[in-house]
C-alpha cells in the first residue's frame, strides 16, 4: 500500500438548505494541481500564458480550495477556451459544467 505525506487541503462551504458550515477534505494535493496547470498554461497563447490560471494557481498554493473554485466558476467562459486546463480541472472537481442555454 502506497502511503503519502502530503497534508490534505481542508476547506469550509456553507449548505444552503440548513444555512450551516460543512468542512470538507479535498483529496487532492493542491500544490501539485497548481503545478501542473501552471505548466499547461505557460505553454498557451504563444508562451504568454492564461491570467485567470495564474489566479486559481495562487490560490491552489495557498490551499484556498474556496477561492481557486470561485476563480474557475467566475473565469469559466475564458477557460472553456483551453481543453487541456479544463481536463484538470474536471479531474480535480474545480470544473463545473454550466449550461448556458436560456428555455429549454
Amino acid at each position: 500500500m502506497h502511503t503519502s505525506n502530503v497534508a490534505l487541503a481542508a476547506f469550509t462551504v456553507r449548505d444552503r438548505a440548513t444555512n450551516s458550515d460543512l468542512r470538507h477534505v479535498w483529496p487532492h494535493d493542491p500544490d501539485c494541481i497548481a503545478d501542473r496547470l501552471w505548466d499547461l498554461q505557460a505553454s498557451l497563447n504563444d508562451g504568454r500564458g492564461v491570467s485567470c490560471v495564474r489566479s486559481l494557481c495562487s490560490y491552489l498554493r495557498r490551499h484556498d480550495i474556496d477561492a481557486a473554485q470561485a476563480v474557475a466558476d467566475n473565469e469559466s467562459d475564458k477557460l472553456r477556451n483551453y481543453p487541456t486546463v479544463v481536463d484538470v480541472l474536471k479531474e480535480c472537481g474545480l470544473w463545473t459544467e454550466i449550461d448556458f442555454r436560456i428555455g429549454d
